[in-house]
């Protein structure tokens, strides 16, 4: 949630609960993620282990694999791993302190048997810790079918390559599917046509697991809350599967349809949070919405005035939506709000907010033309048998050699020289595409995850692909890797309780201040490596 957005919100007299918070309590005018990368995983680490990737080790959302030590030039990994955390997060302080803590859909809450059986931070915190999890547990992707009206049924296949069973015919409205033999289950959903007399489209969310440390309350949340719907339809409606969208000549139903999807996305998150409330009645509890943040991703270009892809026709069909999910957010911030007594500490907080980004730079390409690499078009990856650098595709701006002790071609002792010389392939674009060209050697800040990072300039993003161009204009989305000092960019941070002292103005805040202000206000010792902060009301 970009701190921009929240506050014409509020200068509107919209979204009452975010104005009570407002007026109950102290907000910042807006909070910077430490760089290099305020992807979600590492601004998440940033917030609730109050250090920089150094202390906490959560780099980027896809990062290169490193094996033994050895950065591998092409597989990538997640970094909502929490095996690779390296700091104390806030809840596992709450933990310590004997609280009984819920996560629920949280950022590196998983794998569980972190603050459980492996004790990596000290305890097996099974006792008082809950997890209910699903983001990592999805086994089908999205899927857009043609409706058959009819009783027969179709086959699902799971990347567990088991099947289920499915009726051919879509509900007339959102439909749970749960399957308790599979610990989950999808939504599904009828859309109407385009045109009379065609078929009704058929969406099915993600088949989903409910992953929790608790098996009989995983059973519970599919009973009383359903499936897990965390995406929507957004990536079908982003590749047209709903219809053409808007701004490539549609009629706007496509955007009707994502709006239907959203809704229930907003509806699950509610009644999740509200099943927490009352199941586990936990002492803190940790929760997380990302319908925003699926918005702006896809939108963000096309709601800025300055930008060349605006205009009103467009702008009135998006708005809607987007408006819809900061009101359901602001109605699970009023569900939190009546359930809180006087003595209870309430902490509203985006891990970032969004860039519109108008362009997309192809790194692999100024490398694949200055020699340095070899694109397999039918593979649609580097031949890194003929390769000597390479574009990670995690879109965080490292170019990682392929030396031969990564089982590539460059010579191990030739390194340096080689970084110098690849680096001194994207000088061209400095400037005009590239407002940095780092060799991360020189630059200890920067997380060692190849030997140039290239940071573009605002409102370009990157991408892996070779294409015969380096550089695509008028791309349109939104995206927050960069920039972190931009107002698009700046989050929201907002305090309510015991000591904090109504309609306190915060100023502009730093992520890693938050941990141990959280800690502070709730008389808990701080989180080992949160070294910045407290804030000072």
């Amino acid at each position: 949630m970009p701190y921009s957005m929240l506050k014409g919100f509020l200068e509107r007299g919209e979204l009452k609960n975010f104005q009570r918070m407002e007026k109950e309590g102290a907000c910042a005018q807006g909070m910077i993620a430490p760089g290099p990368d305020a992807t979600t995983p590492p601004a998440h680490a940033a917030l609730l282990c109050g250090c920089g990737h150094q202390g906490h080790g959560i780099y980027s959302f896809d990062e290169p694999v490193i094996e033994t030590g050895i950065i591998h030039p092409w597989k990538k990994r997640h970094g909502f791993d929490a095996n690779r955390l390296k700091a104390e997060p806030l809840w596992v302080s709450f933990l310590k302190a004997g609280k009984k803590a819920t996560l629920l859909h949280f950022p590196l809450s998983t794998p569980i048997d972190v603050f459980t059986s492996k004790a990596k931070f000290g305890a097996d915190f099974s006792d008082r810790l809950t997890v209910i999890e699903s983001f990592s547990q999805r086994l089908t992707p999205e899927i857009v079918r043609k409706n058959v009206d009819s009783e027969g049924t179709f086959s699902l296949k799971l990347s567990d390559s088991s099947k289920i069973p499915l009726p051919l015919t879509a509900p007339k409205s959102a439909e749970p599917a749960v399957f308790k033999n599979k610990q989950g289950g999808l939504w599904r959903m009828r859309f109407a046509p385009d045109q009379a007399g065609e078929p009704d489209l058929y969406f099915l969310s993600p088949f989903s697991r409910v992953l929790s440390n608790r098996q009989d309350l995983a059973d519970q949340y599919l009973d009383e809350v359903g499936p897990f719907a965390a995406s929507a339809a957004a990536y079908s409606y982003n590749k047209d599967k709903l219809g053409n969208r808007i701004y490539r000549s549609g009629s706007g139903k496509a955007e009707q349809r994502l709006a239907q999807s959203l809704d229930l996305l907003g509806q699950h998150f509610y009644s999740a949070i509200e099943f927490v409330l009352e199941k586990v009645k936990p002492e803190v509890g940790f929760y997380y919405f990302n319908g925003i943040d699926l918005c702006l991703h896809l939108w963000m270009a096309y709601l800025d005035p300055s930008s060349p892809a605006y205009s009103k026709k467009i702008f009135d069909s998006l708005w809607p939506v987007v408006k819809k999910m900061f009101e359901w957010t602001d109605r699970i911030l009023g569900l939190l709000m009546e359930r809180s007594g006087p003595e209870d500490l309430l902490v509203v907080v985006s891990d970032h907010g969004m860039a519109p980004i108008e362009a997309i730079f192809y790194p692999n390409q100024v490398l694949a033309d200055a020699g340095y690499l070899v694109w397999d078009y039918k593979k649609k990856e580097p031949d890194l048998t003929q390769s000597r650098a390479v574009y990670q595709g995690s879109n965080s701006g490292y170019i990682v050699l392929n030396l031969k002790s990564r089982g590539g071609i460059a010579a191990d002792e030739d390194a340096d020289e080689l970084a110098a010389k690849v680096a001194s392939a994207f000088e061209p674009q400095r400037g005009t595409v590239l407002d940095k060209i780092e060799l991360t050697a020189e630059h200890p800040e920067i997380p060692p995850l190849g030997e140039i990072h290239l940071v573009p300039k605002y409102k370009i993003t990157l991408q892996e692909e070779v294409e015969g161009k380096v550089l695509e204009k008028n791309f349109y989305a939104g995206q927050h890797h960069y920039w972190a000092e931009s107002e698009a960019m700046k989050a929201v941070l907002c305090f309510k309780g015991p000591g904090v002292p109504a309609g306190c103005r915060l100023g502009v805040r730093n992520h890693l201040e938050v941990a141990k202000t959280i800690a502070l206000l709730a008389g808990i010792k701080p989180p080992e490596k949160a070294g910045f902060g407290p804030i000072k009301f």
